[in-house]
């Protein structure tokens, strides 16, 4: 395939995230499937790259257009952001840039943008460095100002370092099966094939690869030595501690990293897999085939236990309950654009009614680890407060650790400490 053609693919998934509202996750996969490993890699580069800088870029945008662009002209607007991405951030030669997107518009139907974009990119860089300049003045962290605002009230005195991490690339992070093997002997043998790693600090599980090929490649991968799973994840397997013989829920199970861990820690206990997306079940069903591993999967609403519940309590739960996924925005920069303030308030209740949903299912004694890859407080602390406050059987087990901050109640890492993603984890115990 062309380069154009990858870069027309590029408009197309970008158009359809900011159009419709679909994900980066749901978009790229099935696009690089007939791609070879530099094209998937260069298109992965156009998408994310655009996503992460796309508060600087829509700003240039605004200071070169003499009007908006229409809704329906949305794919023109891409041309221009994957443009002056290629130009700031790839090094792409200026002349093939410009060719290259011009030749586009004819791609996408549109001849009437020749001319805009061929104008539009040679303005640019005419005035690279003042509209840049003006550009980040604007937005200096390229994240959306209801999101600032959020990181600022919650965290003012990390706020700085957060809005880095936001920008940073994350870590390729392992998580070695200590079912079959050791990171020890995982380390051995990467090293062997010339691969850099280094070691997690907090989870005896994890190794960040320093420089490497690609994951499915490396040895052990095939035969299920180790999964991809960032630090801040592999947590939630250690805090629940499965027992032998324990019955467990993941409530929220897709796409199975938490769910593959609990069963490499503990391969007795009766583990339930339950996700009201069937789709997205594939992806536990297929984790488990490559891992060796058996659980129940259920296609079912967490919050409606009645519907898929045969009555039966379990030991434990996890709960890695639906959020705002900001903590994970460095590692899914689209979020940017696809995640609203209103949607806060929404999260919000949706959270709080899959905890009274599936305390009922906890037995006495039991145990419920409510996690979530975000960093407001909104949907963590005071979320389990309030919980805690209506719930007269449910008490906290506070999280004595090294790893995080302590919030009110349960334990914040914030985006970029310890190499991580941002995440929140309580531990709430059934009276």
């Amino acid at each position: 395939m062309a380069d154009s053609d990858v870069r027309l693919l590029a408009v197309r998934i970008l158009t359809s995230l900011v159009r419709d509202g679909k994900s980066l996750s749901e978009l790229l996969p099935a696009a690089q499937l007939d791609l070879d490993a530099r094209e998937a890699a260069l298109l992965q580069e156009l998408t994310f790259g655009v996503c992460r800088s796309y508060g600087k870029l829509d700003a240039i945008v605004d200071q070169l257009l003499k009007k908006s662009l229409r809704n329906k002209d949305t794919d023109v607007r891409m041309l221009l952001w994957l443009a002056l991405h290629e130009i700031g951030s790839m090094r792409t030669p200026d002349y093939a840039v410009t060719s290259t997107y011009v030749n586009l518009t004819k791609k996408i139907k549109k001849p009437w943008a020749k001319a805009l974009i061929n104008g539009t990119l040679r303005q640019f860089l005419r005035d690279q460095e003042e509209l840049t300049k003006n550009a980040v003045q604007r937005n200096p962290h390229s994240i959306p100002e209801w999101i600032q605002k959020s990181i600022l009230k919650d965290w003012p005195e990390q706020a700085a370092a957060v809005f880095d991490a936001f920008n940073s690339r994350a870590p390729l992070t392992l998580r070695v099966n200590s079912a079959i093997t050791d990171r020890a002997r995982v380390c051995e043998s990467l090293k062997a094939a010339g691969v850099q790693t280094e070691l997690c600090e907090h989870v005896d599980t994890g190794l960040r690869i320093i420089d490497g090929p690609p994951v499915t490649s490396l040895p052990g991968f095939a035969e299920g030595e180790f999964s991809v799973q960032d630090q801040s994840a592999q947590l939630a397997a250690f805090l629940l501690q499965p027992m032998a013989g324990e019955r467990v829920l993941d409530a929220c199970a897709a796409p199975g990293g938490k769910s593959c861990h609990l069963l490499e820690l503990q391969p007795s206990i009766e583990l339930l897999c339950l996700d009201n997306n069937a789709d997205r079940l594939q992806r536990v069903e297929q984790n488990l085939q490559r891992l060796n591993l058996k659980a129940e999967i259920v296609t079912g609403d967490a919050a409606e236990p009645d519907s898929w519940w045969d009555g039966r309590l379990f030991d434990a739960i996890l709960l890695d309950a639906p959020c705002s996924a900001l903590g994970a925005l460095r590692r899914h920069p689209d979020i940017r654009l696809l995640r609203r303030e209103s949607d806060i308030r929404s999260l919000g209740k949706l959270q709080f009614s899959l905890l009274q949903a599936l305390w009922r299912l906890v037995k006495p004694g039991g145990r419920l680890i409510y996690a979530t890859c975000s960093v407001l407080k909104k949907e963590n602390e005071v979320c389990v407060g309030r919980f805690l406050a209506e719930t007269p059987d449910a008490v906290e087990t506070p999280i004595d650790a090294q790893w995080g901050v302590p919030a009110s109640h349960g334990r914040q890492i914030l985006p970029g400490q310890h190499q991580a993603d941002g995440f929140y984890y309580a531990i709430l115990q059934k009276q």
